[in-house]
């Protein structure tokens, strides 16, 4: 799958900042103790940590600066980021435990059907979509 071969780096502001300004398609993972969570799925145990997919059209800095705040303060900018935030509230899950990954293109399209790809991939491999998505695209 093409996500597995992605390049992780750490959810923080100061790597948010370094994102291209460019439509693209991520993933964002958990890691416990320096190693990606395992993630029990219906068919087979996701052994990268998914937690979700997304795109944007416009730019990938902004998209997931919007992915951080909802999930560090509970604002409603990202879907996906405030099911993480309402989830790990009481758990007290740090931002510092989830990484990201990223593939840019030069218009929308290709990173929608991007996308569309790596849920179907993931929906086909583990029998539902990763755990904050809570629909396709």
């Amino acid at each position: 799958m093409e996500w597995e071969s992605l390049s992780w780096k750490s959810l923080n502001q100061e790597n948010i900042s370094k994102l291209p300004d460019k439509p693209g398609v991520y993933a964002i993972r958990i890691v416990m103790k320096g190693k990606p969570k395992k993630i029990p799925r219906i068919f087979r145990t996701d052994k990268l940590g998914i937690l979700c997919f997304g795109q944007t059209g416009k730019s990938l800095r902004v998209r997931l600066r919007c992915f951080y705040r909802s999930a560090n303060e509970g604002q409603q900018l990202h879907a996906e980021g405030i099911s993480y935030y309402r989830l790990c509230y009481f758990k007290r899950l740090q931002l510092n435990k989830l990484r990201i990954g990223y593939k840019t293109f030069n218009n929308q399209d290709k990173a929608k059907k991007t996308e569309e790809k790596w849920f179907d991939e993931y929906e086909r491999r583990f029998g539902e979509l990763p755990p904050l998505n809570r629909k396709k695209g």
